[in-house]
Formats: C-alpha cells, structure tokens, sequence
C-alpha cells in the first residue's frame, strides 16, 4: 500500500508517517519548505516532494491522507479527487491505527498533552514495556522522532487532538485531561460548547477504563466532575473529602511541594515523594498524571521516580537550542501559544534563570486566537514585562487573513510599552543573558539567527 501524505512535514502528519513506515507501509508526502522535520523523514526512508504540485498526485496511490489546514481547493487534493483516490483525514488514519491496540492512553487538554503524552510514554520506555507512541514534539528516547509503532499492539500512547473536535472518532480506555481552557473559539465558538465537547469525549470512555483529570488551569469547576459517568482519579492541590461520594470518583491525589520533592497523597495519605526534572508548576499536574497512568497499569514506583528525574522534554518546550559559555548566553525555544501557556513558559524561565537578563521574542499564532483572547494576552505582557525583556513580532497567520480580524501589534505594543519588532537584527546581543522565542509558529528561525550572530560575533 502507498500512503501520500499532504503537508508530511507537520508534526500531526509527520508522526503518522513514522508509524506508517513501522507498519511496512510505502509512504510519501508533500510539504511547501524544508523544515528540520523533512531531514528526518528522509533519514528513515520516506521520500519528501517539496512544493505542493498537481503532478505529485499519481494513480499508484493508494490512500491521500490529508488534515484540518488543508483547504479544499488545494491543488493535490483536487488532484486526487479527481483520480477517484481514497481521501482519508488525519484523525481517521490515526483512529485506525489506535484501533489496532488492545488498549489505548489518550491524551488531550488545551495544554499540557505534548509533555503528559512524552512523560508517559519515557516511563512505559524506562519499564521497558511494548508500546507504540504519537506525540505532538519529537523526542530523545524515541530515536528523535515524535511516533514509534510497537507490533505486538498491546498499547498505544496517543495525543488526542481537541482543536476541530476529531479526538471524539476515538475510543478511549484510558483518558487523560491535562486542562479544558478557552481556546479555539473559531471552531467552538463558546465556552459553554468546549465543555459540552470535552465531556462528550470524557464518557466516552470505556467503561472498564478510567479517566484521569485535574481542573486546575481550567475554566471549569468541581460541578463538571458531577457530569462524569465513568470512573476517574481526580488531581488537585489540596485533598477534598466531599468530593469523595461521588460514586464514580476512584480516588484524589494532592500533592505537596517542598523545595525541589514532590510529596503525593491518595485520598491524603503520603504514595511516595519525586524529584521532576521539568520547571514550573503546570508541569507538576502533567507528571502526577502520568504518574497515575503508570501505576495503573502496575509499573513500579521506583520507574517513575527514575523516569521524572532523567526525563528530556519535547522539542520545542523550552528546548535549549544553544549555549556559549563564554558570554553566558543561553537560547531557548518554546511553543507557548495561548496566554496561560504564555504565562507558564514565563514563570518556568524566571525559576530557571533567576540571575540573567531574559529577553523574550514572542510571535502571536493565528489572528482569530490572538483576536478572541487579546485581553488576556495583554494582561500577561503587561505583568510580566517588568522583569521580562518583551518583544513581540506579527501574528503568524497560519492561513488565516487579517482582514477577518481588527489587530495592529505595533498599536498593542505601543500601549503595552514593549518593544514591537520585525526582523531578528533588532535583538540587543548581551552577555550574562536568556533569549528566548516562543510562539507556535517559525519564531525559531530567528532563535538560529541569533545563534549565527552571536557564533561570529557579529553584533
């Protein structure tokens, strides 16, 4: 069978690949420029076509898989309709291939699934247990890539995209809430929609699985859980005991912190203390949840405890690109798109680098987001610019067109105080400090520049 992928080089549609190529399959794709992605595809034997052209769509293609960003008119895409080839979108091959599993872990949340997703699966790999795996970053332990596929199919670890409702073709054992927050209001357009939908995907869960959640970093209160009909684990700062009539709750894990050890409870009573070698607090949430997924399926607590001590987060979440250990000068990238994970990424680089100057690029990703949660946004940039360098850059569109949208970021960075920017070359160099990019667009590029800078010393 001959798989075509549109956009290969995405990193939904890239770990497809991966999996595909595992499975024996011949896989090949399209994407519009080379990206670090591309490289790595190549290396493991699946060919890349750069530009998107009519004459890449051939008869001898069994299956044309595309996703969401895919616009209709595109030209493979109309090509191969025209061929009457076999359309499938990315969340039915990924359905497909979580359907060849005995069991599955899924996660989702509008933050926070690319490391709880990572996290779960470093541990299963430190048990040395068979997996497959399909995470939105690529990873050390996974030889670099982002997805493997394990043909004894006993389990797959899945990131279950929320963001055009396709995580509700899936049928989840295992469910995994990091967070439901307000986020993708061009599709959902209320709160009240993204709350029906999460619940919607939370009992449909196998009634012999479990749900593992917390509502913290949520718009959502304890009421949500009333709504629950499958048995789930409930994580919180603090222990609540009136939550446990609710005849579907399994048990509450809380949790302490005490300098630099996780102290975690079951319904209040101490499980067993952990080192995390992740910074900032929403990552604390994400490991108790893989830790609660591990123990579930009866991996021992000194796994897990090795497993978050040694464990190396996903590329681009606060990836340290760079180092030059003359001028003390330290580049990181991080994908933070929304104003929670914006203010996270923040507090993670003042707890890692409390002594250096940080100065932040932070490119805005989509005109609708920045559009819907501008006031949020601007609260962020606001708190944080007094001990944050700031500067913003133009909105990455990803397709989207600013003329469906009121936003002039010089304006906004005008009335914020910081500093709006368009080109990489006016970034102050300075020794002693941090840089860097965030955004889940191509604001890492300017991160490389920087580095060809300071590597020649040209500034």
């Amino acid at each position: 069978m001959k798989y075509y992928l549109i956009g290969i080089s995405g990193i939904g549609m890239s770990a497809l690949a991966f999996m595909l190529k595992d499975l024996g399959y011949e896989v090949i794709g399209s994407t519009k420029e080379k990206n670090y992605i591309c490289s790595l595809l190549e290396e493991n034997g699946i060919k890349v076509i750069y530009g998107h052209k009519e004459d890449n769509i051939t008869k001898d293609i069994d299956f044309v898989v595309y996703s969401s960003a895919i616009k209709k008119d595109h030209i493979e895409l109309k090509r191969a309709k025209r061929l009457s080839l076999a359309l499938l979108h990315r969340s039915d091959l990924l359905k497909d291939l979580i359907n060849l599993h005995k069991k599955n872990i899924l996660v989702t949340g509008t933050h926070g699934k690319t490391t709880t997703t990572s996290l779960i699966s470093y541990i299963f790999y430190k048990a040395k247990r068979n997996f497959s795996s399909y995470i939105g970053g690529l990873v050390d332990f996974l030889n670099k890539k982002n997805a493997i596929l394990d043909k004894s199919f006993e389990m797959i670890i899945c990131e279950a995209d929320e963001s055009d409702k396709s995580f509700l073709k899936y049928n989840p054992y295992y469910t995994v809430i990091t967070n439901i927050d307000e986020d993708h209001l061009d599709f959902y357009l209320s709160k009240e929609n993204i709350k029906k939908t999460f619940l919607k995907f939370i009992n449909s869960t196998n009634t012999f699985g479990k749900i593992f959640l917390s509502l913290e970093n949520s718009f959502l209160d304890e009421n949500f859980l009333k709504n629950i009909k499958r048995k789930f684990v409930y994580i919180s700062k603090d222990f609540n005991e009136k939550l446990l009539s609710n005849k579907y709750l399994d048990y509450i894990l809380s949790y302490q912190q005490k300098n630099k050890e996780i102290y975690l409870y079951k319904n209040n009573k101490l499980l067993f203390s952990y080192k995390l070698n992740l910074p900032g607090k929403h990552n604390i949430l994400n490991s108790i949840l893989a830790a609660a997924v591990a123990l579930e399926n009866n991996i021992p607590i000194s796994t897990i405890k090795e497993a978050f001590l040694n464990f190396k987060n996903a590329k681009r979440r606060l990836e340290v690109i760079f180092k030059d250990e003359n001028m003390d000068i330290t580049l990181i990238d991080d994908y933070a798109h929304h104003p929670k994970e914006l203010q996270a990424t923040f507090e993670a680089l003042l707890e890692l680098f409390k002594n250096k100057n940080i100065f932040v690029i932070f490119q805005p990703h989509r005109y609708s987001r920045f559009y819907k949660l501008q006031n949020d946004f601007l609260k962020v940039l606001e708190k944080y610019k007094k001990y944050i360098n700031i500067f913003i850059t133009d909105v990455y569109s990803a397709g989207e067109s600013l003329k469906e949208f009121n936003i002039n970021i010089k304006e906004i960075a005008e009335k914020l105080n910081i500093k709006y920017i368009t080109h990489p070359n006016q970034i102050p160099i300075k020794p002693s400090s941090v840089y860097a990019s965030i955004g889940a667009g191509d604001i890492y590029k300017w991160l490389l520049e920087l580095k060809q800078k300071i590597l020649l010393r040209k500034f």
